[in-house]
């Protein structure tokens, strides 16, 4: 049960006190794409978005990492100037492993921000790594329906022991 449980949850990724992540030693930002920062099987991007993940830039690294197709978020990593892991099969913790190698950092070093328990935040945890998750900002793609239909069930569970409640934001 401990796996689904966020480090963070937060409305959106503007909430997140990106400060006081990194006062607690975080330095890489791994942020999912669909639903966390754009709608899921659009290749565009917000202003809004684009000008968080420059400002982020100045104190962390940031890499999407994202289970989607290569092209879609290479487009994507390009307009952001950041890199990227596609098919990263979340929650496989492999695209974990390639971040931390890649920076040579410890785990207490690395933060994934998504929308989905059984993706994101499952398979921070079950790495060790900060967890924060956000709502999704739009409808999901028919493959992801079934795993909200879990998570769904999940939530309501974590919800009768107190533990998680969805929109009851924390940090």
């Amino acid at each position: 049960m401990k796996k689904y449980i966020p480090s963070v949850y937060k409305k959106s990724v503007f909430d997140i006190s990106y400060d006081k992540i990194y006062n607690s030693g975080v330095r890489h930002l791994m942020f999912d794409l669909d639903n966390t920062l754009t709608w899921a099987k659009s290749s565009e991007i917000s202003n809004e978005i684009a000008e968080l993940i420059e400002d982020l830039k100045n104190k962390f690294t940031v890499d999407l990492v994202s289970n989607s197709r290569k092209k879609r978020v290479s487009d994507i990593a390009k307009k952001l100037n950041v890199e990227y892991i596609s098919f990263a099969r979340k929650p496989s913790v492999k695209s974990f492993n390639i971040i931390q190698d890649k920076y040579n950092c410890s785990k207490e070093e690395i933060a994934i921000v998504g929308d989905q328990l059984f993706t994101d935040v499952a398979g921070g945890n079950t790495y060790g790594v900060m967890t924060i998750l956000v709502d999704p900002i739009g409808n999901d793609l028919f493959v992801t329906y079934y795993n909200r239909w879990r998570e769904k069930r999940k939530i309501k569970k974590l919800t009768k022991t107190g533990t998680l409640e969805r929109g009851k934001y924390y940090e």
